[in-house]
Protein backbone atom coordinates (compact mmCIF):
# COMPACT_ATOMS: atom_id res chain seq x y z
CA UNK A 1 0.00 0.00 0.00
CA UNK A 2 2.93 2.54 0.86
CA UNK A 3 4.38 1.96 -2.99
CA UNK A 4 0.82 2.76 -4.25
CA UNK A 5 0.68 5.83 -2.12
CA UNK A 6 3.79 6.92 -3.46
CA UNK A 7 3.04 6.06 -6.69
CA UNK A 8 -0.43 7.53 -6.71
CA UNK A 9 1.47 11.23 -5.53
CA UNK A 10 4.00 11.03 -7.69
CA UNK A 11 1.25 11.28 -10.97
CA UNK A 12 -0.61 13.79 -9.54
CA UNK A 13 2.28 16.07 -8.80
CA UNK A 14 3.84 15.43 -12.30
CA UNK A 15 0.32 15.73 -14.33
CA UNK A 16 0.23 19.25 -14.02
CA UNK A 17 3.46 19.40 -15.72
CA UNK A 18 2.98 16.43 -18.49
CA UNK A 19 -0.64 17.07 -19.61
CA UNK A 20 0.41 20.76 -21.17
CA UNK A 21 2.72 19.00 -23.06
CA UNK A 22 0.85 18.12 -26.20
CA UNK A 23 3.25 14.91 -26.86
CA UNK A 24 2.88 13.56 -23.13
CA UNK A 25 -0.98 15.00 -22.77
CA UNK A 26 -2.47 10.81 -24.15
CA UNK A 27 -0.25 9.13 -22.36
CA UNK A 28 -0.40 10.99 -19.13
CA UNK A 29 -4.39 10.79 -19.19
CA UNK A 30 -4.50 7.60 -20.08
CA UNK A 31 -2.51 6.78 -17.02
CA UNK A 32 -4.68 8.76 -14.79
CA UNK A 33 -7.77 6.87 -15.53
CA UNK A 34 -6.23 3.70 -15.20
CA UNK A 35 -5.00 4.63 -11.50
CA UNK A 36 -8.47 6.29 -10.92
CA UNK A 37 -10.20 3.27 -12.52
CA UNK A 38 -7.92 0.84 -10.11
CA UNK A 39 -8.75 2.92 -7.20
CA UNK A 40 -12.36 2.81 -8.14
CA UNK A 41 -12.06 -0.83 -7.64
CA UNK A 42 -9.53 -1.86 -4.86
CA UNK A 43 -11.23 0.51 -2.68
CA UNK A 44 -14.48 0.96 -3.73
CA UNK A 45 -14.04 4.60 -3.81
CA UNK A 46 -16.04 5.14 -7.20
CA UNK A 47 -17.55 8.61 -7.10
CA UNK A 48 -14.49 9.92 -5.93
CA UNK A 49 -12.52 8.15 -8.78
CA UNK A 50 -15.13 9.22 -11.14
CA UNK A 51 -14.30 12.81 -10.05
CA UNK A 52 -10.48 12.65 -10.29
CA UNK A 53 -11.32 11.31 -13.99
CA UNK A 54 -13.46 14.18 -14.93
CA UNK A 55 -11.28 16.36 -13.22
CA UNK A 56 -8.62 15.02 -15.68
CA UNK A 57 -10.24 15.66 -18.78
CA UNK A 58 -10.16 19.71 -17.96
CA UNK A 59 -6.79 19.00 -19.58
CA UNK A 60 -8.58 18.38 -22.74
CA UNK A 61 -9.21 21.03 -25.48
CA UNK A 62 -12.94 20.88 -26.82
CA UNK A 63 -11.95 19.61 -30.01
CA UNK A 64 -10.34 16.60 -28.31
CA UNK A 65 -13.66 16.66 -26.14
CA UNK A 66 -15.84 16.36 -28.82
CA UNK A 67 -13.59 13.68 -30.53
CA UNK A 68 -13.46 11.45 -26.94
CA UNK A 69 -17.01 11.95 -26.71
CA UNK A 70 -18.21 10.89 -30.30
CA UNK A 71 -15.68 7.91 -29.32
CA UNK A 72 -18.19 6.90 -26.90
CA UNK A 73 -21.43 7.47 -28.87
CA UNK A 74 -22.57 10.57 -27.45
CA UNK A 75 -24.27 12.88 -29.73
CA UNK A 76 -25.55 16.15 -28.14
CA UNK A 77 -28.67 17.42 -28.65
CA UNK A 78 -29.38 20.16 -31.37
CA UNK A 79 -30.35 23.97 -30.02
CA UNK A 80 -33.87 24.10 -29.38
CA UNK A 81 -35.52 27.02 -32.03
CA UNK A 82 -36.19 30.30 -30.76
CA UNK A 83 -39.82 30.54 -30.55
CA UNK A 84 -39.96 34.27 -29.99
CA UNK A 85 -40.41 36.79 -33.35
CA UNK A 86 -38.33 39.60 -33.59
CA UNK A 87 -40.19 42.75 -35.37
Amino acid sequence: INAWTHAILAFELTLPLLAWNRISRPLILAIGVLIWGLVAVLTGLVSFALVMVVANLAFLSPDQMRSLLGVVGYRPAAPAASSTSQG
